[in-house]
């Protein structure tokens, strides 16, 4: 019976992957994105790409505040998924699910685009109190001063909660620069 339950957890075992990324500003991810967008999540699909599962999560575009877009919809490449009983976790990297709206600042690399820095571009949209806010959420990664190369542990310094009107109207400052 012991040897059944051990090889069951075996066919369950995860990869997990610690996230570490330097701090940036707003200007800083505005001025290295190739995409600023800001849509809701329709799809994400999950595969395996030499050993290890990326999620493909297709998100409707309802504004693009930089770049230019062939259609509405757009595809971001995502650290980490699930496919079968077999999960890989990027620790930090965002989390999808139908439905979901949020502000991504996107690169591009080998005819893709991911997410700036991992998490450091992904802004969750929330409604709070008829006010609609943009939040980027650090505290599940070690994130880093990038001029001291020093650990940031304060808490308010890894929580960006902003109000999206006027975070879009900074970007798109950013972008006019």
């Amino acid at each position: 019976m012991k040897f059944k339950w051990t090889l069951a957890a075996a066919l369950l075992v995860t990869t997990a992957w610690a996230l570490t990324v330097k701090q940036a500003s707003i200007k800083k991810l505005t001025e290295d994105a190739a995409l600023i967008v800001i849509g809701k999540v329709e799809s994400q699909t999950a595969q395996w790409e030499n050993g290890n599962i990326f999620t493909h999560v297709t998100l409707e575009v309802k504004q693009c505040l930089k770049g230019k877009l062939p259609n509405k919809f757009v595809v971001v490449k995502n650290y980490g998924g699930t496919i079968g009983e077999t999960s890989q976790i990027v620790s930090g990297a965002p989390e999808f699910a139908p439905g979901k709206e949020v502000m991504l600042f996107l690169v591009a690399w080998r005819d893709e685009y991911y997410i700036h820095s991992i998490a450091l571009g992904e802004f969750t949209l929330i409604q709070e109190n008829n006010r609609r806010y943009a939040i980027n959420d650090l505290s599940h990664v070690t994130l880093v001063d990038p001029v001291t190369h020093q650990k940031i542990s304060e808490p308010e310094k890894k929580r960006t909660k902003v109000e999206l009107e006027a975070f879009i109207q900074q970007v798109r400052d950013f972008v006019r620069e």
